[in-house]
């Protein structure tokens, strides 16, 4: 699937293909800031992508906010691709 979503650059959407029914767990880092202010965010995920089915994770950040993973399913309806949540496990990082 394209990258359709507003205010995305192209270069930070990448696709892969994994094997269905089996557990895809996936971590994401995130740092920002400037030379006076430095923030982190760090995230794992759990889930089992089924056969035939396209998935988008989408990582949600910003400064003095907690780091959101979401995983949507993308369907086709009437030519325009809906998102569908889809459930996850968030897997506790030791330490935070």
């Amino acid at each position: 699937m394209p990258n359709d979503l507003e205010g995305v650059p192209k270069n930070s959407y990448e696709e892969i293909l994994v094997k269905a029914g089996t557990p895809l767990d996936f971590g994401v880092s995130w740092f920002g800031g400037n030379e006076y202010v430095t923030y982190r965010g760090n995230g794992i995920g759990e889930f089992v992508p089924q056969t035939g089915k396209d998935y988008e994770l989408k990582v949600v950040v910003a400064p003095r906010k907690p780091m959101n993973l979401v995983v949507e399913e993308l369907q086709v309806s009437d030519g325009n691709i809906v998102r569908v949540p889809v459930t996850m496990n968030k897997v506790h990082l030791c330490g935070t």
